[in-house]
């Protein structure tokens, strides 16, 4: 599910979208507590199934690439995981894994204000029903296309995408579920209930990849794949228990419109009379928005550090899949215990302001972020690359906090905006930059040695770009 660090003050600046029902305090337990165990379940089939549809990916591919050159003859159906570790094959399986992304991204992009709508006609239940349908579809798809690799090429799990946009993909998912907050949780109680659903995405992290792993080593590739589908039928059930709660505000509609960037015009020239467009920013607003653009980008190069790690040591990627677990575990120490801890530190002990302790916060996470990528590009051993990986998951700091920064140097009427803004810039960059970042991998892979992490060089660049930013602002 989306970060909510990213929405929540898309809903708490805009008082006038509040619900506009009573609910009691067990039905507004029991929604938030099934939309809790919705996003749980959806986290935990996404992570479940990543790594063993690499793995497939990486076999098929690897099995068309020998057959191509025709050099294992009758062992070609059992090729040892090992000897999928040449550069083409590898070129190829980030090349397949990338264009899925944009594709998905793209038909998520198309269809999900016209879902939206459907959410706030139709009902919440009925789109995330429907959702967790197009997701069960497409994965089965995958799993099909792949299972008759014999017969039907590869190049087929690219129709995925359309299925999974069914119900408008995760990016109406998560505004859908965030709609079911705003109508039954009360403002004061609502950041707690956002940061209640960021955890279930940390606990699906620590746990799911360890569960993947031991399915594969234990029972193989496909297991896991067929696990997750009896988990997404009760993701279907336990949303499909979630009653109506519709207000007589569009609230799904909104939240999606303004992560789009659609913003609402109207009330902000109610409200100040003027344009709080791109044009009214000031230079350093520009600076942050630079700042926290690049670092979600570099962020992305995490989607390829399994596959990295399993070429470069040559392990497993069920045993490169345990990284996952670990990342997750210092996010959480890192978001439940270290920045509290230090937040409060500067404020007591340094005397600083909210927003100064959110900038020097930032400051130093981007060096983590520099350090981090450089050393895991370049890390020979194990116990390297769990520091670098450490150092790098340290840096998740940083967006929050220049975010969090960033929304102090704005008037509470342009903080919608600035977030919806983000939101769009973000996804361009991103739609933009995977092949770049594809390509980076890419040729990494052919340049050998110290210099196959380029791609989290590049990550360790966009964070010094960062670093440097943050430094010039007041």
């Amino acid at each position: 599910m989306a970060h909510p660090t990213e929405q929540a003050p898309l809903l708490e600046e805009q008082p006038h979208r509040q619900p506009h029902r009573e609910h009691s305090l067990w039905n507004t337990t029991r929604i938030c507590i099934l939309c809790y165990t919705g996003a749980l379940l959806f986290d935990s089939t996404q992570i479940l199934r990543t790594m063993p549809r690499t793995t497939l990916f990486e076999s098929i591919i690897c099995q068309n690439y020998y057959a191509s050159t025709n050099t294992l003859g009758a062992t070609l159906s059992k090729i040892p995981e090992h000897m999928c570790k040449a550069n083409p094959i590898q070129a190829e399986l980030v090349t397949t894994q990338t264009w899925l992304k944009v594709g998905e991204s793209i038909c998520a992009l198309l269809v999900a204000l016209p879902f939206g709508n459907i959410a706030n006609t139709k009902g919440r239940s009925f789109v995330l029903t429907l959702a967790i349908l197009g997701q069960i579809l497409a994965d089965a798809w995958i799993v099909a296309v792949c299972f008759l690799n014999r017969t039907l090429p590869l190049s087929l799990v690219y129709m995925s995408p359309l299925l999974r946009s069914m119900g408008g993909g995760e990016m109406v998912m998560s505004a859908v579920i965030y709609a079911l907050v705003v109508d039954v949780v009360s403002e004061k109680n609502r950041a707690q209930a956002f940061f209640n659903i960021a955890v279930m995405t940390l606990i699906a992290e620590l746990v799911t990849p360890a569960v993947g792993s031991i399915l594969v080593d234990w029972r193989g590739v496909y297991t896991p794949l067929l696990c997750a589908f009896p988990l997404q039928v009760a993701n279907m059930g336990i949303f499909g228990l979630i009653p109506d709660t519709r207000p007589p505000a569009k609230v799904v509609n909104e939240i999606i419109w303004d992560r789009l960037g659609g913003g609402d015009s109207t009330e902000s020239s109610d409200e100040t009379g003027q344009n709080k467009g791109f044009a009214n920013w000031s230079k350093a607003i520009w600076l942050v928005t630079v700042c926290y653009i690049s670092t979600m980008l570099a962020r992305e190069t995490i989607d390829l550090l399994v596959q990295y790690v399993s070429k470069r040591f040559e392990w497993s990627l069920a045993k490169a899949n345990y990284l996952i677990s670990v990342k997750a575990l210092v996010s959480m120490a890192l978001y439940l215990l270290l920045l509290p801890l230090l937040s409060r530190a500067l404020a007591k002990q340094c005397s600083m302001s909210p927003p100064r302790v959110d900038l020097w916060i930032a400051r130093g996470s981007s060096l983590f972020g520099v350090v981090g990528p450089i050393l895991l590009g370049v890390a020979s051993g194990p116990v390297l690359l769990i520091v670098s990986l450490v150092l790098f998951t340290l840096s998740l700091a940083y967006p929050v906090s220049i975010q969090s920064y960033g929304t102090s140097l704005l008037q509470p009427v342009g903080v919608a905006p600035f977030y919806s803004a983000l939101a769009v810039i973000r996804l361009a960059a991103t739609l933009l930059t995977s092949p770049l970042l594809a390509l980076a991998f890419k040729f990494g892979l052919k340049a050998g040695g110290a210099a196959s992490g380029l791609v989290f060089d590049v990550a360790g660049g966009l964070f010094l770009v960062a670093a440097i930013g943050s430094s010039l602002l007041p």
